[in-house]
């Protein structure tokens, strides 16, 4: 069985979002605008079953969460 992996998209401090993953130092990534980094964090979730995505608002919310399990 494979690892479960978590991926976020957070606000990034230069003002774009950032895909991390859970317990990593430093962001894998960062975009100038959200909706490349959840395409981006998409494809990476659905690379790496079984994984979740949980995409965040500006003040750390969450806005919504995707599951992506083995076939």
């Amino acid at each position: 069985m494979s690892k479960h992996r978590v991926y976020h998209i957070i606000p990034h401090h230069d003002g774009g979002w950032a895909v991390t993953e859970t317990d990593a130092p430093l962001p894998l990534i960062a975009f100038h605008s959200k909706d490349a980094a959840v395409a981006f964090a998409e494809s990476l979730a659905e690379g790496s079953r079984p994984s979740t995505l949980i995409v965040h608002n500006r003040d750390k919310t969450v806005e919504r969460e995707a599951e992506y399990r083995e076939n």
